[in-house]
């Protein structure tokens, strides 16, 4: 009875451990199963990926984007029949004008006439209306530049697809909305998403204008002379060089007998002010001419004044004889060293009449 129990024991253990094993194998291969499963779809996917990535950009290479830029600087002897051949072609190539400029037809400008046209033709036609151009005039600088926006592009149909998604998950949401919250938060994007469609559709718009037509801008400028493009010799060269310094020196003196001739009526005035002022500086020098000689010229020349005698009048008294004559002393060196006829005959008088009043005295005295 024991051994049996053992046994059945040991066959319950054994089974067991089966069991488990079984379990454990069949899991794994469960999980294995489902791994590679899930390796195949990433795979698969990836794989997918990589095939859509190529298609783009094979599409890309084939539809390039591409904004063309043209630049044409001519010269022409016929100013108005190569704008109006410029007018007919723009429209026959179906493009349009976006801007024009002339300047030199008024009558106060000097040189010749000069334009800018910036025309918008189609692409398909563009090379034909630059040949037109180049064919009827004379180009001295050409510049063509082309700006590729393939990668913008894309990217702006890309970005321009997913906002179409979210719009219209956002237009499901918005139905779906239960309180104000969601509702105000879900119309807040759904107008930010219309708003940057929007933006990218016009960006886009712009783009393709730029795409199908090309931009041609041309400087015309009237001239006497055309410059000639292809290369010369020396010779040629000099000869080219003595005309147009001949030319320039005929243009100098074309333009002083237009200036001369339109200055006319100042000139004119001038030279009579001229006149004006040459006869009146003459009537002044005659008049000067005329004064008298006599007139003593104002206010500096005036005759000198008379001569003042520096001696003193003599005493009315006599002088004592000479033999009782004192020597004179040293205030009065000059008086008695100056010799007597060298006072005036006024003094000489007063002097001569003191001595015969005093004769007349000392003789009253000596009778009385």
């Amino acid at each position: 009875m024991k051994k049996f129990l053992a046994l059945a024991v040991l066959l319950t253990f054994c089974f067991l451990l089966t069991s488990c094993s079984s379990g454990a194998a069949g899991s794994n291969g469960a999980t294995e199963g489902s791994a590679s499963s899930a390796a195949v779809a990433e795979d698969s996917a990836e794989g997918a990926q990589g095939v859509g990535n190529d298609a783009q950009s094979v599409t890309v290479e084939n539809n390039r984007k591409i904004i063309e830029y043209t630049t044409l600087h001519v010269q022409t002897k016929t100013f108005d029949t190569l704008l109006d051949g410029i007018s007919q072609q723009i429209a026959q190539c179906g493009g349009y004008v976006e801007s024009s400029e002339i300047a030199g037809n008024d009558y106060r400008s000097s040189g010749n006439r000069y334009a800018t046209l910036v025309v918008r033709v189609p692409s398909e036609t563009s090379s034909e209306f630059s040949s037109y151009v180049s064919d009827n005039s004379t180009v001295t600088h050409r510049e063509i530049r082309t700006e590729d926006v393939t990668l913008n592009y894309v990217d702006m149909e890309s970005r321009i697809e997913a906002l179409k998604i979210e719009k219209k998950s956002l237009e499901k949401l918005l139905g779906e909305a239960k309180n104000l919250t969601d509702l105000f938060s879900i119309q807040e994007r759904l107008t930010e998403v219309i708003y940057e469609i929007e933006s990218y559709e016009s960006q886009l718009r712009t783009y393709d204008n730029l795409i199908d037509y090309t931009t041609v801008t041309i400087y015309i400028s009237e001239v006497e002379r055309t410059i000639a493009a292809e290369n010369q010799s020396i010779w040629q060269e000099i000869g080219t060089n003595i005309s147009n310094n001949a030319q320039d020196i005929g243009a100098f003196f074309t333009a002083l007998f237009i200036w001369l001739a339109s200055a006319l009526p100042y000139l004119i005035i001038l030279a009579v002010a001229a006149v004006i002022v040459i006869v009146i500086i003459k009537a002044c020098q005659k008049r000067r001419k005329k004064r008298p000689a006599s007139r003593p010229p104002y206010p500096y020349d005036f005759p000198p004044p008379p001569d003042i005698p520096l001696t003193p009048s003599a005493p009315p008294f006599s002088s004592p004889p000479a033999s009782s004559a004192a020597a004179p002393t040293p205030e009065e060196p000059a008086a008695s060293m100056m010799p007597e006829n060298s006072e005036p005959p006024e003094c000489r008088e007063q002097n001569h009449a003191s001595q015969s009043q005093g004769s007349g005295l000392q003789e009253g005295g000596q009778n009385k």
